[in-house]
């Protein structure tokens, strides 16, 4: 649906770092991480977590957290991170892909939910977690962490209707044709692109742009619903 895309674009209209100063008067030498965002690892590891942030503020500010913490156990790097984050007056922090702890060991995955639990308790540092519907069982598993999910709000998208909004995804889309001839956005293309996506831009866009591929594979001027079709069966 583009998730991650969305939620990157709007993370941009913001400087990521903010270097200060002067504060009231005084000299301030700080580096303020205004938002960062990173992937939950693949294993649902904390320590993997742990690690993948301090190397993030590392390339954002030229810190060494990471060299200087890179041996020590799960136990001690969670603190440190949490510290970090209080040191840069970290604005927000997005942890991406987190159905990946669906695939967690042992209680890992309640663990690292209890830790964004205590970032939100101990220095006030809003945790925004992103993932598909395999997420749903994790996040909801415990009640207080179903709670805090949707405390500040939280969104559940959908694949999108056949309304204005996917007449409004099409009439961008189509302006991205490399064919000879541009075809017209008709209600056919519009019924055809729906069927064979049911809504999900993602799948909508590689269909359109496949089937661009497929014509000028073959010769072909102008795609057509029934190039559609062919491509989306194939």
């Amino acid at each position: 649906i583009g998730k991650s895309s969305t939620l990157l674009r709007i993370l941009q209209m913001y400087p990521q770092v903010v270097v200060h100063h002067r504060y009231k008067g005084k000299d301030l030498p700080l580096y303020q991480i205004v938002w960062l965002k990173m992937d939950c690892p693949h294993d649902g590891s904390i320590r993997g977590l742990c690690l993948n942030f301090l190397i993030a503020v590392d390339s954002l500010v030229g810190t060494k957290y990471y060299k200087k913490n890179a041996t020590k156990t799960t136990d001690e790097l969670l603190p440190i991170m949490a510290q970090a984050a209080a040191v840069h007056c970290l604005g927000v922090l997005v942890i991406d892909e987190i159905q990946n702890l669906q695939e967690a060991k042992d209680d890992r995955a309640s663990q690292m939910l209890n830790f964004f639990v205590q970032l939100v308790n101990t220095i006030g540092l809003p945790v925004v977690v992103v993932g598909t519907y395999k997420a749903m069982p994790v996040l909801n598993g415990e009640f207080r962490n179903a709670r805090r999910s949707s405390g500040q709000g939280d969104a559940t998208w959908h694949h999108l209707k056949k309304d204005e909004e996917w007449d409004w995804l099409l009439q961008g889309l189509w302006k991205y044709q490399w064919t000879n001839q541009k075809a017209e956005l008709t209600e056919e293309f519009i019924d055809v692109m729906y069927d064979e996506s049911q809504g999900v831009t993602d799948i909508a866009i590689k269909l359109f742009m496949r089937t661009q591929w497929r014509a000028l594979d073959k010769g072909i001027d102008e795609i057509s619903p029934s190039l559609i079709r062919s491509v989306a069966k194939d």
